[in-house]
């Protein structure tokens, strides 16, 4: 008898199924740099002041206050996902750490030790600027509400989300791929929208949110402004110490940025994120620049760059062909433009993956600068030059148009369309409004575009927006090139399920061999640095910078009076 009772409790205490544990924050790879009873994130000041304002701008429009969709443009302030000014995510990602998620909207989170569920216990003084809770039943609908009217980007970055259950204060989520490891703190990172106040067809309805702020005023197109919110719940908690100074946030929209940089110099708005290596050599001059009042500086980071360069749109039948595209990539004269329009100051971004370890050091290099080349690997491909000195092949002309939406990338472009027209392609370059080449944008309307695609330190489900074939089809997705390859499907997939960091970075670098032999994009540039300029008796920043971000937003302050 006692032998049997002996080996029931032994069975009891080792062969029941192990239990989820409660956790403050959740870690991609090994734990959180902040354990549970952390004061608040290492890079802020806890005791900066209250109040104050900041003014920044925007190149461009807006005509809608909901980014979750495909139409329309948002107002700056109001991101897809994320933290943001006005809507709170389940988590809050710091940005000293590669990918460490913390609780904010809800009080802990378990995963399942078989990783098929993960579970949010909602934090119970969260409430929406109306004054209404935040509850689980609220994140059951937004999931549902993202995927099945929101953007295509959520269902890719989600799709591998079985079901989703609220009960009490808690919601699960579900999962029959439980080797996709970041899936748990991807969901944290889904902003949480009211039930009961959210449009999903409303473009400028007020937008009602958990955040620090809530929108004050905005004129579509022009401005918008966001204002401190007295009783936000969040504000004592260790992630939002130090953070959220403001007592108001404006963003001023520009119509190009030789206006923006005008009024900046005239001190309409406090700061400028430089993107223009031009302006920054040139640009910066006057009395405030002299006299100290503008402080100039650059600041080394660690944020990976991703790829920028003009892409290929390979819907088009023209573009189809690899080693057309790898010829025509042969005309960009990087080493002439960088020096004539930065000063030599760009690296070239080589990789997919660009400043960071993730990026293959075997992976295909850069196509160098050689016209002949170029004209050489266009006839080996079979567009024979015709009698108006324009290439075809098979009846169909060697002809497409690059459309911009900047005078800055307008200028790197002049000569590449020029190099282009010398070996017989008829190229031409539009430049049209942020509103029309956004809405072309995201109907894939163009044939070659200039863009980026932005990567963190820890790749994952995004990937699937940018280069899966399912999103290849779908208007609104990242898939600007039109990627439809198996093989980068399979790494894309590999990506998600890596066990390690190693074997994350290794899995990110076959997927970078991938794209660059597949010449979808002719690459562009990038900077290991932030060029930040801003007005020094307004505005003041934590003296340790995270490397992830500038955070400017939400950890930097007014000066006081």
């Amino acid at each position: 008898m006692r032998l049997a009772f002996a080996l029931a409790l032994l069975c009891a205490t080792f062969c029941a199924p192990a239990r989820a544990e409660p956790l403050h924050a959740l870690a991609m790879h090994g734990a959180p740099q902040y354990g549970p009873d952390f004061a608040h994130f290492g890079y802020v000041n806890p005791h900066a002041p209250k109040g104050g304002a900041l003014r920044l701008h925007r190149i461009g429009t807006f005509d809608s206050l909901n980014p979750f969709g495909i139409k329309g443009t948002p107002a700056a302030g109001l991101p897809f996902l994320g933290q943001g000014l006005v809507y709170e995510p389940l988590m809050v990602r710091s940005y000293d750490e590669p990918f460490t998620m913390y609780c904010l909207l809800c009080v802990s989170v378990e995963v399942a030790p078989d990783r098929r569920w993960v579970r949010f216990a909602m934090h119970p003084k969260a409430r929406f600027a109306d004054g209404k809770a935040v509850t689980a039943q609220d994140v059951a609908w937004t999931f549902e509400t993202l995927m099945s009217r929101g953007s295509p980007f959520y269902k890719a970055y989600y799709g591998d989300v079985e079901r989703v259950e609220a009960a009490g204060d808690h919601v699960t989520f579900y999962t029959d791929a439980p080797d996709n490891a970041e899936l748990p703190l991807i969901l944290g990172q889904m902003p949480v929208l009211p039930a009961h106040a959210y449009a999903p067809d409303a473009a400028l309805a007020d937008p009602v949110g958990s955040g620090p702020y809530r929108v004050q005023q905005y004129e579509p197109g022009r401005s918008i402004s966001y204002e401190k919110r007295v009783d936000w719940w969040g504000a004592g908690l260790p992630m939002n110490r130090g953070r959220y100074n403001f007592g108001r946030i404006t963003y001023d929209y520009y119509r190009d940025d030789s206006a923006a940089m005008e009024a900046f110099l005239a001190g309409a708005y406090d700061l400028r994120l430089e993107q223009s290596a031009q302006n920054w050599a040139k640009g910066y001059t006057g009395p405030a620049v002299r006299d100290g009042r503008i402080t100039k500086t650059e600041i080394p980071h660690e944020q990976p760059q991703g790829m920028s360069g003009f892409v290929f749109n390979t819907r088009r039948p023209v573009f189809r062909d690899p080693a057309t595209r790898r010829a025509l990539a042969m005309a960009f004269d990087f080493a002439w433009a960088n020096q004539a329009f930065a000063g030599g100051r760009y690296k070239r971004s080589v990789s997919y993956f660009s400043n960071s370890e993730l990026a293959a050091p075997d992976g295909a290099p850069a196509p160098p600068f050689d016209l002949r080349a170029a004209a050489r690997a266009l006839d080996k491909a079979g567009w024979a030059v015709g009698p108006d000195g324009i290439r075809a092949r098979a009846g169909q002309r060697l002809a497409f148009e690059v459309l911009l939406d900047s005078p800055a990338i307008a200028r790197w472009a002049v000569g590449l369309v020029a190099n282009w027209r010398k070996i017989g392609v008829d190229a031409r370059m539009r430049t049209v409004d942020p509103a029309l080449y956004q809405k072309r944008l995201m109907e894939f309307d163009y044939d070659m575009v200039y863009a980026t695609f932005a990567q963190s330190d820890s790749p994952g489900n995004e990937q699937r927006d940018f280069w899966s074939s399912a999103k290849a089809s779908i208007p609104g997705s990242r898939n600007y090139a039109g990627v439809a390859d198996p093989s980068v499907d399979a790494a894309i997939e590999a990506i998600i399920r890596a066990s390690s960091r190693a074997d994350l970075i290794q899995r990110c670098r076959g997927l970078d061999r991938l794209l660059r032999e597949g010449a979808y994009v002719i690459p562009g540039w990038h900077l290991a640095h932030w060029r930040l300029a801003w007005w020094a008796q307004r505005i003041q920043r934590p003296q340790a910078m995270p490397p992830m971000s500038p955070a400017i937003t939400d950890t930097w302050w007014a000066t006081p009076p």
